[in-house]
């Protein structure tokens, strides 16, 4: 739902309509889930959230679920940056005559993610879902035959 949340609203030129009550079934779910598993389910939580260590120092489960809430309060300001970056390329799209940098601009658009552009056609739908099922499967095929080190 995050990610949901995010696309939508990177790709609009307006915060959503829904963005508040989005937003506060997401802050209201993983609390709730935080919640169950420090009380109800606390030695899977103590398993399952142990905490990392970089460098001999230890981060607890506390910690972890503190960088969550960073994380997702961090997206806010990723979504004003990228909708500055789709302003400042469709301003140069319009302005830009030289036809060497019209194809490097082009380039450009084609690649950034962000961007809208216009729908893929059902056979490209099509096509694009085979391929993924073909390799998703291929991996899968892959992975019960080798068997991996850890």
């Amino acid at each position: 739902m995050i990610s949901i949340i995010f696309v939508e609203n990177v790709c609009a030129k307006e915060w959503t309509i829904s963005l508040k009550k989005d937003i506060f079934y997401i802050i209201l779910t993983s609390f709730l889930i935080f919640s169950y598993w420090a009380f109800v389910a606390k030695t899977v939580y103590e398993n399952f959230m142990s905490g990392f260590s970089i460098g001999g120092i230890n981060f607890g489960s506390f910690f972890i679920i503190v960088i969550f809430y960073i994380v997702f309060a961090f997206l806010f300001g990723i979504i004003k940056l990228i909708r500055k970056v789709n302003n400042y390329l469709e301003s140069i799209k319009e302005d830009v005559n030289n036809s060497d940098k019209k194809t490097f601009i082009k380039v450009i658009l084609k690649i950034y993610p962000f961007t809208k552009k216009k729908w893929p056609s059902t056979k490209s739908r099509i096509l694009r879902f085979f391929l993924v099922i073909i390799v998703i499967i291929s991996a899968m095929l892959l992975f019960a035959i080798i068997n991996m080190p850890w």
